[in-house]
């Protein structure tokens, strides 16, 4: 099972892995679903949170979390760095 998927406490999703696998794949349809899970999973509040409930994303873990966060803007920047962006503009919410 790829660790993007681990499910730890109650049935939520660790959202740290995700960002850091986004990050480390070469696979532009891995990137383009990690960055799909992340902005759809945000429970409209556009911040990361530490991590979700896999079947409702408005149940999360801490309204904000810096580190996420940080992780989340270090992989847009690493995909603009890598000449990546036509990725971004195909994220659908």
């Amino acid at each position: 099972m790829s660790p993007k998927y681990r499910t730890h406490r109650r049935g939520t999703q660790a959202r740290l892995l995700t960002a850091c696998f986004g990050k480390s794949v070469g696979f532009s349809a891995e990137i383009l679903r990690c960055l799909e899970m992340l902005m759809r999973s945000d429970a409209g509040t556009g911040l990361m949170h530490e991590s979700f409930h896999k079947d409702n994303p408005e149940r999360y873990t801490r309204p904000w979390f810096a580190w996420q966060n940080t992780l989340f803007g270090e992989l847009v920047l690493h995909l603009i760095d890598e000449g990546k962006v036509d990725l971004l503009r195909k994220v659908r919410r």
